[in-house]
């Protein structure tokens, strides 16, 4: 009789206070975000009792009291939660908005009722990168983005100022060039009809014959004229 009655006790025990579940779900969220700790429909009783807790201290920051119809949330320790936290009445899903490092964290589900089932969130919030801002100004330079772009300017302009005067160069020689083609043409045509052009003969000066006289020898003074002309002159 008084194992019966042990027996008995034992079985109102577990009536009551049911078996007790846990399992950890890790969450990773970015800061500014909002994230939703789900709960399983399945596990949820018409009559059960939610309590969310947060932190290692477990302290309450939502409640669900389905047989007082209460719904309540809290600001939490420090008043971190203040305006952050949405229950769903259907679900007790809770939802944390615009969440922040100071939110990170393990958050414990505990549902009671005919069984204890509690199940743990590890919320890991991070931090979003900086965007790196290009600076007009170029005395101070707020990004290592404006050295190099300021390289590729310079080069830039180097390569375009050298093309110039490589263009100029280039221009001036054809021109010079040309110039002297124009040059050497003119006298080249002057010098062909300088050689095209007939030489005229000199023509003698007209006028009576004029022989050149010799004075005669004194041989031939002696002589007489008829020797002279046989001799050929005087």
């Amino acid at each position: 009789m008084f194992h019966t009655l042990v027996l008995l006790c034992l079985c109102c025990l577990v009536g009551v206070f049911g078996s007790e579940t846990n399992e950890t779900q890790s969450v990773p969220v970015m800061e500014g975000d909002s994230v939703t700790l789900y709960i399983d429909a399945a596990e949820i009783q018409k009559g059960d009792n939610i309590l969310w807790k947060y932190g290692a201290e477990k302290q309450i920051i939502a409640e669900i009291s389905r047989n007082y119809g209460l719904f309540i949330t809290y600001d939490g320790p420090d008043g971190r939660f203040r305006d952050r936290l949405k229950l769903d009445n259907q679900t007790g899903s809770l939802t944390i908005t615009n969440i922040t490092t100071e939110h990170d964290g393990v958050y414990q589900l505990e549902i009671s009722g005919v069984e204890l089932t509690t199940k743990t969130f590890s919320v890991s919030v991070y931090a979003r990168l900086p965007v790196p801002v290009i600076s007009s100004n170029s005395s101070q330079c707020s990004s290592s983005y404006d050295l190099p772009l300021l390289h590729i300017v310079l080069i830039f302009a180097a390569a375009s100022g050298f093309l110039l005067i490589l263009a100029a160069v280039i221009g001036i020689f054809c021109i010079c060039r040309k110039q002297r083609k124009t040059v050497q043409r003119p006298k080249e045509d002057r010098t062909d009809s300088a050689m095209r052009k007939p030489k005229t003969r000199q023509k003698m000066p007209s006028g009576p014959r004029v022989s050149a006289w010799v004075m005669p020898t004194q041989k031939q003074c002696s002589m007489s004229p008829s020797a002279l002309l046989n001799s050929g002159g005087p």
